[in-house]
């Protein structure tokens, strides 16, 4: 049997195998072409794949080749675009953190507040950084659009990418209006009853709506559940590039597209 299998032929497949996995995992770069780029070599492909790498690749994104002159004055940008993107990173990691002691029940929501306050290492540290991360993402969301469109960069081949951020802007209040519920304390609770009362009194689709928002009629356990996990799974979610282009299913996916529109333009 065994000398009926082609090792040469098995070798090969093989090979391409893990080429193509590393294509995928590298932006269009094959095991050849990485070594060289490891060893300073010259590429080994044509037409160069390390090009398209700088376009479609969000890791090499941050790391281009070069900068056109222009971009690097301050007063073009502001750099509100990467406060945005680190207060937003700094929301990602304080809120895994928090999310291992907090207990999303009407009993113990509030418990675990202040257990994290007073007897998790650093909790109270987290939950400000948390708290205010939450409050810079949107100001600087907002202050990145605002800057955007009164220097008109939204026009001509831009639309797309104003459209993205867009919708960027509308998750992050989502997700900002959802977060303020976890406290389970008086303020929190009112503020989000009102803020889905609001969304009750839409046409056609109100009382949906209003139950969508609450995960009950009540605001209660179901509420504190959607408030948690949703902007878990909007963050977590992420789909192929076909999907995110097609669907703009998930806010990291939108957050991809954004990025890599900024880059081509």
């Amino acid at each position: 049997m065994l000398r009926s299998i082609d090792f040469q032929d098995l070798r090969k497949k093989i090979w391409s195998a893990v080429d193509n996995r590393v294509r995928i995992i590298t932006a269009g770069l094959g095991l050849h072409e990485l070594r060289a780029v490891l060893r300073g070599d010259p590429p080994t492909e044509k037409p160069n794949p390390r090009f398209k790498v700088h376009t479609t690749s969000f890791l090499f994104h941050i790391r281009p080749r070069y900068y056109q002159k222009g971009s690097t004055i301050l007063s073009h940008t502001f750099r509100l675009g990467f406060m945005t993107v680190f207060f937003f990173t700094v929301e990602l990691i304080t809120g895994v953190v928090l999310m291992i002691y907090y207990v999303p029940t009407p009993a113990g929501a509030y418990a675990s507040i202040l257990e994290i306050m007073g007897a998790v290492p650093f909790g109270n540290l987290m939950r400000d950084l948390h708290r205010l991360g939450a409050e810079a993402t949107v100001i600087f969301t907002f202050l990145h659009l605002l800057r955007t469109y009164f220097t008109g960069s939204y026009k001509k081949e831009r639309s797309f990418t104003w459209l993205t951020g867009v919708i960027l802007l509308g998750l992050t209040l989502f997700l900002s209006f959802f977060g303020y519920l976890l406290p389970w304390d008086q303020l929190a609770y009112w503020a989000v009853t009102i803020g889905t009362s609001m969304g009750e009194s839409a046409p056609l689709i109100g009382t949906e709506l209003n139950l969508l928002l609450r995960g009950a009629p009540d605001i209660g356990a179901g509420g504190l559940l959607t408030s948690l996990f949703t902007p878990c799974n909007l963050v977590a979610t992420a789909g192929n590039a076909r999907a995110q282009y097609s669907l703009l299913q998930s806010c990291s996916g939108t957050w991809n597209i954004h990025a890599s529109q900024v880059r081509r333009r």
